[in-house]
């Protein structure tokens, strides 16, 4: 039957008089179901017992600050005046385990006696929710994507330098570099440091730690493989992964002292393969000799060619005046794929920079809660643990599948917290007693308890 036009239309008379009241109500009822799936991995317990080991003193433990943060940071807060918004949500006192939220200053001190001592306590809770969802995938290689992002900070923050930070030059910054899984979107490892130094800093000693952490914390059998930009191409970046025996391909950078150019100058005509004839890609190989560094680098050529000016400058310079111009690029590799396959493979790195993104924007990786360096970077290696507990949710829950490409990007089809929140997490709800049980009742939308019973089917199955 047709609805006529005037069957939209809803009249609407004066205002609304806003009260304030007692009412068991709570904004965030998808908290319930964050809380079960973290009881299934035995987070409380393993919780307890870092709280125990990290020591921190205070009256509000380590492990509540952790819970509360975490909690905070799902539900959209980025700063820590933000908690006085949620102190009186009774499923957020519920999933945190508290019948007092604390303050904005209570939890400012209680972040800031977080020290180096209290990292790996964090470290082992993001492993620990990273494995619960990795029960669900499986394969025989896994990529790790190797990058930095710059986090500004105020003029008196410990240990912020001026630095590399394109939007904002003159402000003092940090530059983390973080270690995603691009088969789930995981942060795997993290770690803070000073804005003033190159991307490439710590790097080898952070690939150890990448690695150790792939294969020993988190289990993954197979080959590892490494991706990263340009700046990582380092004799020790190079050599830490040797050592690994881990795949790497690592973009090369345009330095005169490499002599890129005398390579190129030398490879004739017919050694130029077609890559891809719609965006006019040719490649070839070639073996690109150190000897500064004591090594021999196996490289991939790639010319696009175009109708104007690169935008980088002109390179390598080696066009012909009747031959328009050619846009270069190469990459180093121990692997053993043809030109194309490693194209697409390093193509695929782009999937870290959704990573960062949202834990930017999404979450709160790019604010500075305190002027201390410690409770800044336990700040970061938060968000990165509210990150890895709602990819995990999703991987366990609703997440689809998605067919594998020679990119090596995501498996899944995740949605970014922003989505959850509108779709199930913040949802109002009011907490009744029917007969001595304790009920949590949602408006009956019919796209809100889809969602809600595909997820509860999903946790008991997974039970």
């Amino acid at each position: 039957m047709r609805i006529g036009k005037r069957g939209f239309d809803a009249r609407i008379k004066g205002d609304l008089h806003i009260e304030f009241g007692t009412e068991n109500l709570t904004s965030f009822a998808g908290f319930e179901l964050v809380r079960r799936f973290l009881r299934q991995l035995g987070f409380a317990e393993v919780l307890r017992r870092a709280d125990k080991v990290a020591g921190v003193g205070g009256d509000f433990s380590f492990g509540k600050t952790v819970l509360t943060i975490v909690a905070m940071l799902i539900a959209g807060g980025k700063r820590l005046s933000h908690i006085a918004v949620l102190r009186d949500d009774l499923i957020f006192k519920r999933f945190t385990g508290l019948a007092r939220v604390p303050t904005e200053r209570t939890l400012s001190r209680a972040l800031k006696r977080m020290s180096y001592d209290t990292w790996p306590q964090l470290q082992r809770l993001s492993t620990l929710v990273v494995r619960g969802g990795l029960e669900q995938v499986s394969g025989r290689r896994w990529t790790l994507d190797l990058d930095g992002s710059v986090v500004t900070t105020g003029l008196q923050v410990e240990r912020a330098r001026r630095g590399f930070n394109p939007h904002h030059r003159k402000n003092p910054s940090y530059y983390p570099i973080l270690a995603t899984l691009a088969q789930t979107g995981h942060v795997v490892c993290h770690r803070n440091r000073r804005g003033n130094v190159h991307d490439s800093h710590q790097s080898a000693a952070f690939l150890r730690e990448s690695v150790r952490c792939a294969r020993n914390d988190l289990g993954l059998r197979g080959v590892i493989e490494v991706r990263t930009d340009s700046a990582f191409f380092q004799r020790d970046f190079l050599r830490a992964c040797d050592r690994q025996r881990t795949e790497y391909a690592v973009k090369v950078p345009m330095w005169p002292w490499l002599n890129l150019r005398g390579i190129v100058k030398r490879k004739p005509a017919s050694d130029w393969k077609s890559v891809d004839k719609g965006r006019a890609l040719e490649g070839t190989f070639a073996e690109l000799p150190i000897p500064q560094w004591g090594r021999t680098e196996r490289i991939a050529i790639y010319r696009r060619r175009i109708n104007h000016q690169p935008a980088k400058g002109r390179q390598l310079e080696l066009f012909n005046p009747d031959d328009g111009h050619w846009e270069y690029s190469v990459v180093a590799t121990n692997k053993t794929l043809g030109l194309r396959a490693l194209w697409e493979f390093q193509a695929g790195r782009g999937v870290q920079e959704k990573t960062i993104a949202e834990l930017k924007s999404g979450y709160a990786f790019g604010s500075t809660p305190t002027n201390r360096y410690c409770a800044n970077t336990s700040w970061q290696k938060l968000n990165v643990l509210a990150h890895n507990i709602m990819t995990s949710f999703q991987i366990r829950t609703t997440a689809t599948q998605k067919p594998r490409t020679p990119k090596r990007t995501g498996l899944f089809l995740l949605r970014s917290v922003a989505t959850l929140r509108f779709q199930w997490l913040a949802r109002a709800a009011k907490i009744l007693r029917p007969r001595g049980r304790t009920v949590l009742r949602l408006a009956d939308n019919l796209a809100t308890r889809r969602s809600y019973e595909t997820i509860e089917r999903a946790l008991r199955d997974a039970a």
